[in-house]
């Protein structure tokens, strides 16, 4: 009887180290990117881009359950070239929906690149480009022009001493003749410890908001009317929190 309950211990401990429970195992603790998407991409999410013969650059914020998409219209045997941020899923749709692999076309028509995380709200950035040629090694690169440098207005300058502050970004134009006038955000991922640190480090207005088409929550932390100044302080507060972009500019009208 011993031997018997010994051969049956010995025969769990081996499978265990056997490679079926190794690939078990492996699927229960890590999280990969499906063949095809679980999420419903709706148009309301898709932005058409033009890529032909060039390669672009898109940001935006992503959360679990909801999609981002871009189209394109694309040709048989083009090459596609893309990377984007790591932790970020995407799938490339034929335009008879099916899911391609191939960095070469199939076919004439549209495409949809579909975007979306497996975790939480996370900021992603794509380049993508069809057809984009290099420079040709033949051509001999341009020699340096010597340049003086120009220093960065102080407008454009900040200083962690200088925070927090209670109210942040710029204010609304007392001049009517200044409107309408356009102010670009500054935004970072949505949750909760983003907002208590956005508060206690830069700004103590700042604020949750959401997309009324998507629902997607993300923080903003100021607004200007300077796209320039606003695409410096976003990089102010990248050094303290990851993710930081300027939005899309909200134009607003004299009421």
């Amino acid at each position: 009887m011993k031997r018997i309950f010994f051969y049956l211990f010995s025969l769990i401990l081996s499978s265990c180290d056997s490679p079926l429970f190794s690939q078990i195992q492996a699927q229960t603790t890590m999280k990969e990117c499906p063949q095809t998407p679980n999420e419903t991409l709706i148009p309301e999410n898709v932005k058409t881009i033009s890529i032909e013969g060039q390669q672009i650059k898109e940001s935006g914020i992503v959360q679990t359950g909801r999609a981002v998409g871009y189209s394109f219209i694309g040709k048989k045997n083009q090459q596609l070239r893309y990377q984007t941020t790591e932790g970020i899923c995407m799938w490339i749709y034929s335009p008879d929906n099916e899911v391609i692999t191939s960095t070469s076309l199939p076919q004439d028509g549209k495409y949809t690149v579909q975007i979306t995380t497996l975790q939480g709200s996370k900021t992603f950035d794509i380049e993508i480009g069809l057809d984009v040629k290099s420079a040709s090694a033949s051509v001999p690169p341009p020699q340096p022009v010597p340049v003086q440098s120009t220093p960065i207005p102080s407008s454009y300058s900040f200083s962690k001493s200088d925070f927090p502050q209670v109210s942040c970004g710029d204010s609304r134009p007392n001049d009517p003749n200044a409107y309408p006038v356009r102010f670009y955000p500054v935004k970072i991922p949505y949750s909760e410890a983003n907002l208590s640190k956005a508060r206690a480090l830069f700004c103590t207005d700042a604020l949750k908001r959401s997309n009324k088409k998507t629902n997607i929550a993300w923080i903003q932390v100021a607004s200007f009317t300077d796209s320039q100044r606003a695409k410096a302080f976003a990089k102010f507060v990248g050094t303290e929190i990851n993710g930081a972009i300027v939005g899309e500019p909200n134009l607003l009208e004299l009421k």
